[in-house]
């Protein structure tokens, strides 16, 4: 991967000890080393459950694979939600590096993490509970709607993960550094294959396998983006002994993200529509 990057990227993005101060230097230079990584780190976040489809394609039936297949449409509107929302952290906290105000940074780092993890957990109850209402309101078969049902769980489990890595990542990009996130995120992924053709040959259970496969590589990205955090050196640092939370803090963010949340979503609520009529025809026009 770092050798076909290093063909496209500026010399600046392959030093992992660079960031871009954004408020110097050539602008145009620490635009698109800034953007580059966040592109292809968005691209890699919606291949998860494409790479879920295709082990499985290999290893299981057509139902299997239509099970897994009906969730996408919610599975996206998920992760969508999750980076959207994250952006107001991004937002916030590169407003208080960029007015020096350490104390300020540090509050919204806080903010945005305990919020991340409350969150997360709050949405991994909700969506357990309701995981199976939310296929049936997109006519999920009833033949698949139980495999469906057990992948759809497992994903709410990680909600938690996935929140912390997407608010974590947005503190991260917010120093400048838009490369760390797009590694971890690659050796999430690269966990997710793996796991997905080691469990599939374990377990009996296709769909739970490359379920519990997915969830593990969500940990695994989460976890890399707390470490990194809480080893930083810098505004960012992220320290557990100074824990702090701020109400307007959060006011602040939420302002940002939410409403960006919302406009993401749009497109995410309409392919909802398009998978239940395309569900209508049956597992295997799903698969």
């Amino acid at each position: 991967m770092e050798a076909i990057a290093g063909d496209f990227l500026p010399d600046e993005l392959m030093n992992s000890k660079k960031t871009f101060g954004m408020t110097e230097g050539p602008l145009y230079r620490s635009i698109i080393g800034y953007f580059i990584p966040l592109l292809l780190a968005s691209l890699i976040s919606v291949l998860f459950h494409a790479a879920d489809i295709a082990v499985l394609g290999n290893f299981s039936d057509q139902n299997s694979v239509a099970a897994v297949g009906a969730t996408g449409s919610i599975v996206t509107l998920i992760v969508n939600s999750a980076i959207s929302i994250a952006s107001g952290t991004n937002v916030m906290v590169s407003r208080y590096i960029g007015e020096k105000n350490k104390e300020k940074t540090e509050l919204a780092v806080n903010t945005s993490l305990v919020f991340a993890l409350a969150m997360g957990i709050i949405s991994m109850v909700i969506g357990i509970s309701l995981s199976s209402a939310f296929l049936r309101m997109t006519n999920c078969p009833e033949e698949i709607i139980h495999d469906a049902d057990v992948y759809l769980k497992y994903y709410f489990i990680g909600a938690p993960a996935i929140l912390v890595y997407n608010f974590g990542a947005s503190i991260i990009r917010s120093s400048g550094d838009a490369k760390k996130p797009l590694i971890y995120l690659s050796v999430s992924g690269i966990t997710n294959v793996v796991l997905n053709f080691i469990l599939c040959m374990v377990l009996a259970k296709k769909v739970v396998a490359v379920a519990l496969a997915t969830l593990i590589s969500q940990l695994v990205g989460a976890i890399l983006v707390v470490v990194h955090l809480m080893t930083v050196k810098g505004e960012c640092r992220f320290d557990i002994k100074r824990l702090n939370f701020s109400f307007s803090e959060l006011k602040r963010i939420l302002a940002i993200g939410v409403p960006n949340a919302i406009n993401t979503s749009l497109f995410a609520i309409s392919n909802l529509q398009i998978a239940s009529y395309r569900n209508s025809f049956g597992p295997a026009c799903i698969a």
